[in-house]
């Protein structure tokens, strides 16, 4: 299934979210877990703080990969919404 979703014979959704999920996956590490930390309440000092920690420990790679992970996993899921609709829509002009 997901290698038809990735097709290039498919047509390939596009919508807001997707789009935005797409723009998070152009983040460096540093900006993806950042932007993660922001959406978590973190304030600018702490994200910074933590961000270099993470760096220096070796740990920003394996927490920003898992993000990439998370994000790639959502935009499939839209892309199976996608389909689901327009299979619906079709049937219901039909």
């Amino acid at each position: 299934m997901l290698q038809a979703l990735n097709s290039p014979f498919i047509e390939q959704p596009k919508n807001d979210v997707i789009d935005k999920l797409n723009e998070y996956l152009s983040y460096s590490d540093r900006e993806l877990v950042s932007a993660e930390m922001k959406t978590d309440g973190m304030d600018e000092f702490e994200i910074e703080e933590a961000i270099d920690k993470m760096e220096d420990s070796g740990v920003l790679k394996r927490e920003a990969y898992r993000i990439r992970r998370q994000l790639n996993n959502a935009i499939e899921q839209e892309k199976q919404k996608f389909f689901k609709e327009k299979q619906q829509e079709e049937l219901s002009n039909k």
